[in-house]
C-alpha cells in the first residue's frame, strides 16, 4: 500500500493496511509514526515545504502552518521497482541427497532474484546427507526448516485408509501398496510443514514438490500472470509432465523404490501428477501432456476438480484454511486411483479450497 501523502492526522488507510499485513511505503510522517514501526515499512524520502493550494482549501486554509511533506515522485517510482513481492515457500523432504545437491540451489537462487522468500521446510527422517545439505544451503534464509531422526509410526495414520491398503494387498496382482502407505506419511509431513509457518505469512506461498526441476521464467512466471488473468482463482497449478519411465541405467540401483507397470519402471519418489489429477481419472496415463491439451482444447487455463502438478501458486489464506488428509468421501471411492491404492492427500485438500475458489491448470507453466 503507497501512500505519499503531505500529512495526516492519523491515516486510517495506512491502519487498515497495517493490520492487513499488508507491506507500506509511506513517508513515515505525522500521524501514521503514532503505530508504524519503522522497520516494518518501506519508507519514502521527504522535504519539508510549504504545500500549494492549502491557503485556498475549505478545511486546510484554516491550519496556521501550510508545510508538509513533499514526496518525489521518482523517489516512489524507483521504489516500485525494486521492491519484491514476498512469498512463502513449502517443500517437504526425504532422501533427497542429490536433488539437494544439484538441483535445489538453482531454484533456490531463481526464486531468491525474484522474491522475498521465506522457506519453510519439513524433512523427515532421511537415510543420506540430506540434513546436512539443507542445513547449509538454508542456513542464511528467512523462515523455518525441521530436520526430523523419526520416522511416523503407524498409529498416526488414518486406520481406515490403511486397513483398506491391507485388503488391496491380498491381491497377489497388486503392485500399489508402497505408494497407498507413502500417501499417509506424505499427508502427515505436509501439515507439519505448515505449521512450520507460525508467524506473520506472506500473501502467498509457493508449494514445492521434489525432484522436479523448474524455472522463474517457465514455470513461475506464468503462475503469476494467471493470479492477474485468472483474477477469481486463488490456486493455481502447473503443468508439469512427470509420468516419466526411468531407463535401466537409472534405476539399477534403485529396487526399493520401483513400481513396474506396462513393462515400464517408475521411481516412487517422483511425483505423478496423474495420481492428484481430477481423482486419479487418468492414473498412470503416460501420455498425460496429450490428455491435458485435449481438456484444454486451445484454453490457457484449465478448471480443475484435483491437482497438484508439482509447483501450486495458492492464497495464504485459504493454504492455511484446508488439510491435507486421506479421508475418504462418494467422489474420492468412485475413481480409478482409490479402487487401486487408496487416496491422495491432495484430493480433500483441493476440496476445502474449492470451498474458497476455483483451481486452474496453467497450461504454459
Amino acid at each position: 500500500y503507497i501512500s505519499p501523502h503531505c500529512g495526516e492526522g492519523f491515516g486510517l488507510t495506512l491502519y487498515d493496511n497495517m493490520i492487513l499485513g499488508n507491506k507500506i511505503i509511506s513517508p513515515l510522517y505525522s500521524g501514521e509514526t503514532d503505530y508504524l514501526n519503522k522497520n516494518n515499512i518501506i519508507e519514502l524520502e521527504y522535504k519539508i515545504q510549504e504545500i500549494d493550494g492549502f491557503n485556498q482549501h475549505p478545511i486546510y486554509k484554516n491550519m496556521i502552518d501550510y508545510s508538509g511533506c513533499l514526496i518525489d515522485y521518482i523517489n516512489i517510482y524507483e521504489i516500485i521497482n525494486n521492491i519484491k513481492e514476498s512469498i512463502d515457500i513449502y517443500i517437504i523432504l526425504k532422501d533427497n541427497e542429490d536433488y539437494v545437491t544439484n538441483i535445489l540451489p538453482n531454484i533456490k537462487k531463481e526464486l531468491e532474484d525474484n522474491f522475498e522468500c521465506y522457506c519453510y521446510i519439513y524433512e523427515n527422517n532421511s537415510k543420506d546427507k540430506t540434513k546436512e545439505k539443507l542445513s547449509e544451503l538454508f542456513q542464511n534464509s528467512k523462515g523455518n526448516i525441521s530436520l526430523n531422526y523419526e520416522d511416523f509410526d503407524e498409529t498416526q495414520f488414518n486406520q481406515e485408509n490403511v486397513e483398506y491398503i491391507k485388503s488391496k494387498l491380498k491381491n497377489e496382482k497388486n503392485v500399489y501398496d508402497k505408494i497407498g502407505y507413502r500417501v499417509e506419511k506424505i499427508s502427515i509431513a505436509r501439515k507439519l510443514c505448515k505449521k512450520l509457518c507460525n508467524g506473520k505469512k506472506s500473501k502467498w506461498s509457493i508449494l514445492l514438490d521434489t525432484d522436479i526441476i523448474i524455472d522463474f521464467k517457465t514455470t513461475i512466471k506464468p503462475l503469476i500472470v494467471a493470479r492477474k488473468e485468472k483474477y477469481n482463482s486463488k490456486m493455481l497449478c502447473s503443468n508439469i509432465n512427470t509420468i516419466v519411465p526411468y531407463p535401466e541405467y537409472v534405476t539399477n540401483n534403485l529396487k526399493d523404490n520401483l513400481i513396474s507397470y506396462n513393462n515400464s519402471e517408475y521411481l516412487l519418489n517422483f511425483y505423478y501428477d496423474s495420481f492428484a489429477f481430477n481423482y486419479g481419472e487418468y492414473l498412470w496415463g503416460k501420455n498425460m501432456i496429450d490428455i491435458v491439451d485435449n481438456l484444454l482444447s486451445g484454453k490457457k487455463y484449465l478448471e480443475v476438480k484435483t491437482a497438484f502438478g508439482g509447483c501450486v501458486l495458492i492464497l495464504s489464506n485459504i493454504l492455511h484454511k484446508c488439510n491435507f488428509n486421506t479421508n475418504k468421501n462418494d467422489e474420492i471411492m468412485k475413481n480409478k486411483a482409490y479402487k487401486c491404492y487408496g487416496i491422495c492427500e491432495h484430493y480433500n485438500f483441493c476440496e476445502e479450497v474449492r470451498d474458497y475458489t476455483d483451481i486452474y491448470l496453467v497450461k504454459e507453466s
